[in-house]
C-alpha cells in the first residue's frame, strides 16, 4: 500500500503540472489574439457612421473626423486635425464580443474610463459602441436614445 500512495501523490502533481501549464498557455494565447487585435487596429480611420445616445450624427458632424491607433492608444482628431479625446485601452479578446476598456490620458482632464465592445468587420472596418463615462459596458452594437452608449463605425483612411 506505502508504494501506491507516493505513486498516487505523483500523477496528482503531474495532473496539477499539466492543467496548471494550460491555463497560462490559454492566457498567452488570449494575449496573442488581443495583440493581433491591436495590430488589426493599428492606423488611420475615418468614422463612416455615428450614433450618440440614440441620434445620428449628420455628414457634417462626421466629416473629417479621424481615429489613429497607436499600439494601446486611441487619438479622436476633428477635421482641423485638433486633438479630441486620447486614451489608452486594454482589449479583452477572451470575451464575445470582444472587451475594450478606455482610460482617458489627456492632460488637465480627470481619468475616466469608458466600457466598451469592438468587432472587426469583414470590409477591413471596425465598430466601436461604448458607454459613457460611468455607464455599464454596452452588450449590443447599438445606441438606443437614453442609453448613454456611442456607436461608431470605422473605416481604413485612405
Amino acid at each position: 500500500m506505502t508504494s501506491v500512495r507516493p505513486m498516487l501523490v505523483a500523477t496528482a502533481v503531474a495532473l496539477s503540472v499539466s492543467f496548471c501549464g494550460w491555463g497560462i498557455a490559454e492566457e498567452t494565447a488570449g494575449k496573442d489574439e488581443s495583440q493581433s487585435i491591436r495590430e488589426q487596429l493599428a492606423g488611420s480611420w475615418k468614422l463612416s457612421k455615428g450614433v450618440s445616445q440614440g441620434r445620428e450624427l449628420s455628414e457634417d458632424q462626421l466629416d473629417g473626423r479621424r481615429v489613429m491607433i497607436e499600439k494601446n492608444t486611441i487619438i479622436t482628431f476633428d477635421k482641423e486635425k485638433n486633438e479630441l479625446y486620447r486614451a489608452l485601452f486594454l482589449i479583452d479578446s477572451s470575451a464575445s464580443p470582444i472587451e475594450i476598456t478606455m482610460t482617458t490620458d489627456m492632460k488637465d482632464v480627470p481619468e475616466t474610463k469608458a466600457l466598451g465592445i469592438l468587432r472587426l468587420l469583414d470590409d477591413g472596418g471596425w465598430e466601436l459602441c461604448y458607454g459613457l463615462p460611468g455607464t455599464p459596458r454596452p452588450k449590443k452594437f447599438e445606441s438606443q436614445k437614453g442609453s448613454k452608449h456611442m456607436l461608431f463605425g470605422m473605416e481604413p483612411l485612405k
